[in-house]
């Protein structure tokens, strides 16, 4: 009994934490912690108990009506399973099981996660008993309402079983720097603004939840003399797509204010991620100027003059080598390679959208080498890292 109980919850807390992971603001870390506090909290290693005339089960043991509560984030949600938030159903309950009732005390979206001792899929169904979906382990509902009813049933021939709910806040207006961001599809755009105080590279990493909930598009638009102004590629990736081309944009941007803009249908729910860092520019547009290696930098939109790096080889020996990093929206940057005192490059290098990475091997010879960096395109724009 004591192996499949743990069985059990391994099942339920790998639901879970597949799903509060599609959530990137909740940590690694915290989600294996709550794993190893839920599990030792509920089966202890060693338990010795004295005979009892007569047991009695605990009133939170095979409720049938739950009510689901709100939270900020997914990782106060996993510690919620810690005090009461996971519902134990054992033997007496499937003698004769009935649908559970669940009923949001808050408005937002729904993330319903169900184990049963068979493996099989379970299922909910609105307040009519009407079946909406059979549920393998994870349920996630862009929208519900505070006060409406829901029913859910666990796979036939249980034993045992294991449930957990909760509802997360799911409209976004202005977006929050490293922090998640969920916003429910509204069937037309829907904006989040930031703004940037100096120039930056911001980076963006854009989900959806619903696997049944459609597609999601998204793009990047600066406010210019009162009008939006598009920036780069709109991006369209279908539901639950994990692929890092689909899912993540990167942009070199001037100062101003910018907003994300998402388009989803109403039964889809995203989440957004987004990061920046500053960048005092630091770059040489003469040769005669250049700055020393390492360089890390970016372009914006509106930068288009060339910068100049220098780099010494002082051994015949050992073959230097420069690595360099690249991430663009679109186009991609040129790198070309001079030795001192000759006018023609012993290499050019370019890097794109699919080939982000290069490495340039330096001659064998003594001197001093130069590295002009440049964009591919007008509308290039993005980081660059080259390193010795």
């Amino acid at each position: 009994m004591k192996k499949t109980r743990c069985k059990l919850l391994s099942i339920l807390m790998a639901a879970t934490i597949s799903a509060t992971m599609l959530l990137p603001q909740a940590k690694v870390s915290a989600s294996e912690d709550a794993v190893a506090k839920v599990q030792q909290a509920y089966f202890p290693q060693k338990v010795t108990m004295k005979k009892a005339a007569k047991k009695t089960e605990p009133a939170e043991w095979n409720r049938t009506d739950v009510k689901v509560y709100k939270f900020g984030n997914a990782e106060d949600a996993l510690y919620y399973m810690l005090t009461g938030g996971i519902k134990y159903y054992n033997s007496t309950y499937f003698k004769n099981p009935e649908k559970i009732k669940i009923t949001p005390v808050e408005s937002g979206s729904l993330f319903l996660v169900i184990a049963g001792d068979t493996g099989q899929a379970g299922a909910i169904y609105d307040s009519n008993k009407k079946l909406i979906k059979k549920v393998s382990s994870t349920y996630v509902k862009a929208q519900v309402n505070a006060g409406e009813t829901y029913y859910v049933e666990f796979p036939r021939n249980c034993k045992e079983g294991l449930l957990t709910a909760y509802v997360l806040e799911n409209e976004c207006k202005g977006l929050v720097k490293d922090d998640l961001n969920m916003q429910k599809g509204e069937g037309k755009e829907t904006y989040h603004t930031f703004k940037l105080t100096k120039r930056a590279y911001a980076s963006f990493l854009v989900a959806s939840l619903v696997k049944d909930g459609g597609k999601t598009s998204y793009k990047i638009q600066k406010s210019e003399k009162g009008k939006w102004v598009t920036i780069g590629r709109t991006k369209t990736f279908n539901a639950m797509s994990q692929k890092e081309s689909d899912i993540t944009a990167g942009y070199g941007l001037a100062k101003g204010t910018y907003r994300l803009v998402l388009n989803a249908s109403k039964e889809q729910l995203n989440t957004a991620v987004y990061e920046r860092d500053y960048y005092n520019k630091k770059v040489a547009y003469k040769k005669s100027k250049a700055k020393k290696l390492n360089a890390t930098e970016v372009y914006t939109t509106n930068e288009r003059a060339a910068r100049w790096y220098k780099t010494t080889v002082t051994s015949t020996k050992k073959q230097k080598k420069l690595k360099i990093t690249t991430a663009a929206d679109q186009g991609g940057f040129k790198f070309t390679i001079y030795q001192s005192g000759k006018k023609k490059p012993i290499k050019t290098v370019k890097t794109s959208v699919k080939h982000l990475n290069k490495t340039v091997k330096l001659p064998k010879r003594k001197g001093t080498y130069y590295v002009k960096v440049s964009k591919v395109t007008k509308k290039t724009n993005g980081y660059y890292e080259i390193k010795k």
